[in-house]
Order: structure tokens, then C-alpha cells, then sequence
């Protein structure tokens, strides 16, 4: 695509701070953290910080270039509280040591889910909310046909 792209913006430097230069060979031999695998690293049970550092030698052992922790139902670690958010910073921490990359996704299930249960915390009427997508408006008879 080129630079073209970007709009005159140059690329996230932070993302791919080499993207605008030439063709690297040698970065293409041996990619920075940036551009390798970053996989969503499932928390989902009580937080062991030495277990979660021991796992983050393990991807950077495989050549992953950083990791997303991803919190899943079952976590037993209260999410956002302060033992998480030592934790979430212990892991960061330990990953720029190894000049890897650590993300956080973020947001517990929610939208798509529910928050960690924090939605209906205060608002129980809010449970089993949707939104219903139709071709056809409402109250239109739709002739079905099976095949």
C-alpha cells in the first residue's frame, strides 16, 4: 500500500516503528517482538504471579513476541481490583524486560459480554438485553420455503 496509506501520517511507532524504512533482510531473519506472534493468553482462575511469569518464559521460549491476557469467566482474581492490577503490571514489567509486547483485553467480556457482571451490578432489568436485526420490517409476512 505505501505511504499512501497512512494519510501523511506515519505508521504507530510503537506497533511497527520500522514499517516506512526499505526491506530489512536481516529484520525478516529475525523479526523484533512487533512483528511475531502475540497470542491471547487466557486468565481465568486464581492469579499466581509466579506461575504467569513462568508462562511468559514459555512464549518468549517459543518466539512469541508478546502476548494479550484475555480474562475468561472462572477468573477467581477479582477483576480490576488490586491484586489483578499488581499482577497485570508485574506481567508487563517482566515482558519489557524480555522486550516483549503485553496487551490487555480489556474490557472482562464486555461489550459482548457482560462486564465481569459489573452491567447488572445495579441494573438487573438490563439482563437479557438484544437487539433484533430483521430484512424485513416488522409485522411483514415472510413466505418461508424449504428446499
Amino acid at each position: 500500500m505505501g505511504d499512501a496509506s497512512f494519510q501523511g501520517k506515519p505508521p504507530n511507532p510503537r506497533s511497527f516503528p520500522r514499517a516506512s524504512e526499505p526491506f530489512d533482510q536481516a529484520l525478516f531473519l529475525r523479526p523484533s517482538s512487533e512483528y511475531r506472534g502475540a497470542p491471547l493468553w487466557t486468565w481465568n482462575k486464581k492469579l499466581d504471579r509466579e506461575q504467569l511469569l513462568r508462562q511468559i518464559d514459555h512464549l518468549a521460549e517459543m518466539g512469541m513476541g508478546g502476548f494479550t491476557i484475555h480474562v475468561r469467566t472462572g477468573l477467581d482474581t477479582e477483576y480490576l481490583g488490586d491484586e489483578f492490577m499488581e499482577i497485570v503490571k508485574s506481567c508487563v514489567d517482566y515482558a519489557e524486560s524480555k522486550k516483549m509486547l503485553a496487551c490487555l483485553y480489556d474490557e472482562d467480556r464486555w461489550p459482548s459480554g457482560y462486564a465481569g457482571g459489573k452491567v447488572m451490578e445495579n441494573r438487573p432489568d438490563l439482563k437479557a438485553q438484544h437487539i433484533l436485526l430483521t430484512c424485513k420490517p416488522y409485522g411483514e409476512q415472510v413466505a418461508w420455503r424449504y428446499i
